[in-house]
């Protein structure tokens, strides 16, 4: 558990997580060691709207950081070896969490200095997440949302994915750091991926606000190097945006730009996704899980869950259904928002969520699923995964047990008076 304002999560080398807490300018470490959270920590503070963090994949030390505030990158070395020897403090049993605190004491400014300056923006909604992953060729990418909801944009840094090409300057020892457009016309693709098996990259898409409860469509999209994807011009399909409609140029402009992939409910806030390993199981594999963060702007609230893209073998859209819901109320309250998704190196799933201020860890168990009773003369039968429903039809349900429905057993399954099938209530069950 932390405080308010979970967002990126990443892992280092030694499987411990690393936790960006936007609001509050903090980033958290959490010492994990056989699944179980041994000790946390705030190691870096002080910061502004810190959100993308990566651990180099090519380096030689175990925890080369980079880490994305709003308006630059940093980089800093949270592990080094030569921090465990006697002079420096090394005892038996130092902990990962004390061997960061004390490499960071020894060797590093506790507040990573910048590389490379982005641009900052004084009003609080104008996308001021800036995602960083290291991609399956090693090189850092970067996306910056737009500076707006809908317009042509002054600032040439924004609305992008960018690769960071860093070269190693001979003369001073250090980097020569420069920003290559990967992909444009991406008003806020917050969070990115590759898919394991193509190499290519996914990423999610908030569309634009102030056009009702259904439109525009938020989107997936698979990004594709020099592509336009056709902000703020057009949205979803091509479909052109009603602020550009009587300018000429705008019709011809989004003919050519690339399509969203897969268009998703509007106002959903994706955040963060992820592809299923095949250590799930099979029925899950390969398919994408998606994080709604959830509508601030809409008359009836949506998102606030975890869904499931289903994917053929060849990445083909399937079809869509909740894989953890529950966190918006029947009074369209919410207690939590999950944001970021990643899969960790023990296999379970694990997703932030920066209202409760918690990261939850996802794990299955194989189970036996319920096998219906036939149905009696009246055709009322007893189905669904766990034996929770009672219907005149075989009904398939999640396969997510929970403990009131070992009452559905003290209760009869029949037809009631108003013709529906429905549980007959027993004094078992008030017992129960």
């Amino acid at each position: 558990r932390h405080p308010r304002g979970a967002r990126v999560i990443a892992f280092d080398a030694r499987g411990n997580m690393w936790v960006s807490r936007t609001n509050d300018g903090i980033v958290t470490m959490i010492d994990i060691q056989e699944g179980r959270a041994i000790g946390q920590k705030d190691i870096f503070t002080g910061l502004k709207k810190p959100h993308g963090l990566a651990f180099d994949p090519a380096s030689k030390a175990e925890g080369d950081l980079y880490l994305a505030e709003e308006g630059g990158l940093s980089r800093v070395a949270v592990y080094r070896s030569d921090a465990r020897n006697p002079e420096n403090g090394w005892y038996e049993g130092m902990t990962d969490l004390e061997e960061v605190e004390l490499s960071l004491r020894l060797y590093s400014s506790i507040v990573p200095g910048k590389f490379l300056e982005l641009p900052t923006s004084r009003a609080y909604r104008n996308h001021f997440s800036r995602t960083i992953a290291f991609g399956p060729d090693k090189k850092l990418y970067l996306s910056i949302g737009s500076s707006c909801n809908v317009c042509i944009e002054k600032e040439d840094r924004r609305a992008k994915i960018f690769q960071v090409d860093m070269k190693v300057n001979r003369e001073t020892g250090g980097y020569d750091v420069a920003l290559v457009p990967y992909a444009i016309g991406l008003r806020n693709a917050v969070f990115f991926v590759w898919h394991p098996e193509t190499d290519a990259m996914w990423a999610t898409e908030m569309g634009r606000d102030e056009l009702g409860d259904d439109l525009p469509p938020d989107e997936i999209n698979i990004i594709e190097a020099g592509k336009d994807y056709g902000w703020p011009y057009c949205y979803g399909k091509q479909v052109v945006d009603t602020v550009f409609e009587n300018v000429s140029e705008t019709r011809e402009h989004c003919a050519q730009s690339t399509p969203a992939y897969i268009d998703l409910p509007a106002h959903s806030a994706p955040l963060g996704l992820a592809f299923i390993p095949d250590s799930w199981p099979e029925k899950y594999r390969g398919d994408l899980l998606i994080a709604y963060h959830g509508s601030w702007n809409r008359s009836e609230p949506t998102g606030y869950k975890i869904t499931r893209i289903k994917l053929s073998e060849s990445g083909q859209y399937e079809g869509e259904e909740d894989f953890i819901a529950g966190w918006l109320t029947e009074n369209e309250k919410s207690f939590g928002r999950p944001v970021d998704l990643k899969f960790g190196p023990d296999g379970a799933l694990y997703a932030s969520d920066d209202k409760a201020g918690v990261a939850y860890r996802v794990t299955y168990e194989a189970a036996e699923r319920f096998e219906p009773v036939p149905a009696p003369s009246d055709g009322c039968r007893v189905t669904g995964c766990s034996g929770e429903v009672c219907s005149d039809e075989e009904i398939t349900t999640a396969c997510l047990f929970q403990p009131e429905y070992v009452c559905y057993q003290t209760t009869v399954c029949e037809r009631q008076a108003n013709g529906e099938c429905g549980w007959t209530e027993t004094g078992e069950l008030s017992s129960c």
